[in-house]
């Protein structure tokens, strides 16, 4: 709270809450920029459906949520590689999120699935963002992505690095 009253030149006393873990359980309780899960992903079916947005608008939210730089070490770090990732990550304190469309290595015109996952009550970034990678892991021995083929071993989640990103299915 210190360094936050010598940043914004508020002292402390005048602040309404004695922690930020008090502030930030006001602040999520407000409800301000939060959503249900289940509404976010009706919102990305809509999305992939075409339905929520115009086509041009469709096809350019799509492009900037493949191009997500962020989230690397979450529900895509469970992913097989060449899986189509076009998703929206989410970072507040003891809150961690990662939601989007799935598509296989061979993609068809509609994503195969549509993930929405939140680490919740977790202090730690990466303990929070291992657990989202073993949800995009899990989707990956489901056989889901890869024709039915369960356990592959191109599931491995042992550190790999990421080759330059496929073309998008809505190229």
């Amino acid at each position: 709270l210190v360094l936050l009253s010598q940043l914004v030149g508020v002292p402390v006393t005048d602040f309404k809450r004695r922690s930020l873990d008090a502030a930030y359980k006001a602040y999520y309780a407000s409800g301000v920029n939060s959503a249900r899960l289940d509404a976010y992903a009706q919102l990305l079916t809509r999305l992939a459906q075409g339905t929520a947005l115009g086509p041009e608008s469709t096809h350019h939210l799509l492009e900037l949520m493949a191009r997500t730089a962020t989230g690397q070490n979450r529900i895509k770090a469970g992913l097989e590689l060449g899986t189509h990732f076009a998703h929206k990550t989410g970072t507040q304190r003891r809150q961690v999120c990662d939601a989007g469309l799935l598509w296989g290595a061979q993609p068809v015109a509609v994503p195969t699935a549509v993930v929405v996952a939140c680490a919740r009550g977790e202090m730690s970034l990466a303990r929070s963002e291992s657990a989202l990678r073993d949800v995009g892991n899990a989707i990956c021995r489901s056989g889901l992505l890869n024709h039915g083929v369960t356990n592959a071993p191109s599931c491995d989640i042992a550190p790999r690095v990421e080759r330059q990103p496929a073309a998008t299915p809505f190229s």
